[in-house]
């Protein structure tokens, strides 16, 4: 064995020396040019140049031999056919890891840090050294196969492979190490078959049965990564401590959470917190750091029924929620469900699901960026908006789904609409759906908005300035903000107006400088907080007023003895609301945290003692008529996912943490 590696060294190290002068001469054009830095040499010497001299050199080894009639004698030497085969092996892996070394010290002298360099090589071995032995290890197949062979396997190769790569979540996900480790045991494993089958390398059809053995390994890898994509996906360990959200349906009756579980060593996908790196045009080590290392959390969707305490898994390990602002506790939820084709990671697609966990429709993805083209209408109903480029400009379709009629298009663009939004408004009367409007404006309407109804398609036109923001719809009225931005604060100066659909306009007084509506009660009153800070938001609450659709008169509801934090939700029956209000006060600065119910009929505000200190997670649910669901918990995390009900002015406790680790570990998901 060591007459062969020595005969090979003394033969090409011309060759070596050959292809360490490409690299330099590589360099010093670029540095010619002033366009060397050391990302550029990475480029070159690991990107462009590293691969395709460690695939040739690997394909050289026994084929070069062939072609010069000397494996004929190699062969017949005293050595068994495994060390013969061990011998060019290792010598491949020799010579290949000697010319990375040398392409190292060579990025150093181009300013490439040694401590970064080594960083990423370690943290990353999968990509920086994965990569080039999978390589050599496909050279050193081909080096057994005729000419003309490898090229056809090339070919029918790297379309493949593109395939695979060319979507960058796929790119950044893959399990590198488990690939390397699975396609270098296949592919030695084969080049052995086809190296013992033929010593001679004189067969007639060594090239054939070369492509069958290859064939039949590609197929073992597929099956391999497959059963561990499949068990990755079944093994589920869900840990409830972590980051984690939910929904109720069907009125609570049902939770839909999203749970994490730690990411598999072994797994085929290793899904990366920063994917979106791979869009910068960055080629330093630190960029390539962020993509290919920190793999994220996987999540999962469990619902859980809380009649029956039973949970079940949706979907894949990769299914988000993806909560709405519209949330209502009804049977719908939207959803991210994960993208996972023959174990490699593609994305998410957004979708809708209902109460028993069915997809039923997948959405554009655009929805994700633009919330409000989407919302659910009524506990059976959603709306949402698709944008659809075509040759000729942009056609626009608002779709209704309901769970009698199914999916229905109420409008599509045409020349004498323009279409801005979409508007919701819940009737007055108990047990009517929702109306749904088209908001957008008109060419015979000119600095006009004009309504156009889901029921009857009806025009409304109202004297509002065309894409005014929009704030909130009642029954009869859409509350719209004309204020412009002011250059000097960089805050929107308010100008709120009520538009009746009969045609008036009410112009609104001034109430605080940042009015912040919440919803419509049942009498068409509109509900908002009031802060006296032009940027205060939900931090520098002052009150909570109601103001009088019909005469725009305003009444405080409930008036805060100093700024605070507050959050306001309104039941479906538009006749209560829950205020969750967090605030500092005694002379220690102690944090304080109250709840308190509003009867929007009486205006009456009656407090909720046992809440009082318990935080708020999330938001305030509305279930039933008057009810609320909301996630409260101590300072001891200790709580759960509380009831609210306005009408008896009580909260308890619906679901402890220690029921939900039950659920979850009676249906073996619990780590």
């Amino acid at each position: 064995m060591r007459t062969i590696l020595t005969k090979d060294f003394l033969e090409q190290r011309m060759y070596l020396l050959i292809l360490v002068c490409v690299a330099v001469i590589s360099l010093l054009t670029a540095a010619y040019f002033k366009n060397l830095d050391s990302g550029i040499a990475l480029l070159i010497l690991f990107v462009l140049e590293g691969p395709l001299f460690v695939f040739l050199t690997a394909n050289h080894q026994i084929s070069s031999e062939v072609n010069a009639n000397t494996w004929q004698f190699i062969s017949s030497l005293p050595i068994s056919p495994f060390k013969l085969w061990v011998s060019k092996f290792l010598f491949t892996l020799i010579y290949c890891t000697v010319l990375y070394a040398v392409y190292i010290l060579l990025a150093l002298i181009t300013g490439v840090e040694l401590s970064d360099l080594l960083s990423f090589v370690w943290q990353n071995l999968g990509v920086a050294v994965g990569i080039p032995v999978v390589i050599l290890s496909l050279g050193f197949f081909t080096t057994m196969m005729p000419q003309g062979f490898t090229m056809a396997v090339l070919v029918v190769l790297i379309p493949v492979l593109w395939g695979i790569f060319s979507n960058d979540l796929t790119l950044v996900s893959i399990n590198y190490g488990f690939a390397t480790v699975l396609l270098t045991l296949v592919l030695l494993t084969s080049s052995f078959i086809v190296f013992k089958t033929d010593i001679a390398m004189n067969s007639s059809l060594r090239g054939v049965k070369s492509l069958v053995v290859l064939f039949l390994g590609i197929v073992f890898a597929c099956f391999v990564w497959g059963m561990v994509d499949y068990a990755a996906d079944s093994n589920i360990a869900v840990n409830i401590k972590g980051d984690y959200s939910w929904v109720p349906l069907e009125d609570g009756k049902k939770i839909l959470w999203e749970l994490e579980s730690e990411v598999n060593s072994w797994d085929v996908i290793q899904r990366k917190t920063n994917y979106t790196e791979t869009t910068k045009q960055d080629l330093s080590l630190s960029s390539l750091r962020k993509i290919f290392y920190k793999p994220s959390n996987n999540s999962h969707l469990v619902m859980h029924d809380l009649e029956t305490n039973g949970v079940k898994v949706l979907g894949d390990r990769f299914s988000l929620l993806a909560p709405s602002k519209s949330d209502n506790g009804g049977n719908f939820a939207r959803i991210f469900s994960g993208i996972n084709r023959f174990g490699f990671y593609r994305g998410l697609n957004l979708a809708i699901i209902d109460n028993s966990g069915k997809k039923l429709l997948t959405l554009p993805d655009e929805l994700f960026i633009f919330s409000d083209d989407f919302s659910f209408v009524s506990e059976n109903q959603f709306a949402y908006v698709e944008e659809i480029k075509t040759t000729t400009g942009t056609n626009t379709h608002l779709y209704l789904y309901d769970s009698e009629n199914g999916l229905k298009t109420f409008y599509s663009s045409d020349g004498d609409f323009g279409f801005a939004s979409f508007a919701i408004a819940n009737s007055y009367k108990k047990n009517e759906s929702p109306d749904v409007y088209a908001v957008g404006v008109s060419d015979r309407f000119m600095g006009k908005t004009i309504l156009i109804s889901a029921k009857d398609r009806t025009r409304k036109v109202l004297d509002i300035k065309p894409f005014a923001k929009m704030e909130l719809c009642g029954a009869d009225f859409i509350l719209f903000d004309e204020g412009r931005w002011d250059k000097n604060t960089g805050n929107r100066q308010q100008k709120l107006v009520i538009a009746k659909f009969d045609g008036t306009i009410m112009q609104l007084g001034d109430y605080g400088k940042n009015v912040m509506p919440i919803g419509v009660s049942a009498q068409g009153a509109i509900i908002a907080l009031v802060s006296d800070e032009d940027t205060g938001y939900e931090y520098e609450i002052n009150k909570i007023i109601k103001i009088d659709s019909a005469t725009g008169l305003a009444k405080d509801l409930l008036v805060f003895d100093k700024p605070c934090y507050a959050s306001v939700a309104l039941s479906k029956s538009g006749n209560s609301a829950v205020v969750y209000r967090r605030f500092y006060s005694g002379e220690a600065n102690t944090r304080m945290i109250n709840y308190s119910f509003i009867n929007l009929q009486t205006d009456e505000v009656k407090m909720i003692e046992n809440l009082n200190g318990m935080y708020t997670k999330g938001k305030f649910y509305a279930v039933g008529d008057d009810g609320f669901l909301a996630e409260n918990y101590d300072k001891n995390d200790n709580g759960g996912i509380f009831e609210y009900d306005a009408v008896s002015g009580t909260a308890k406790c619906k679901l402890e943490y220690t029921q939900i680790t039950t659920a979850l570990r009676k249906g073996g998901l619990l780590k």
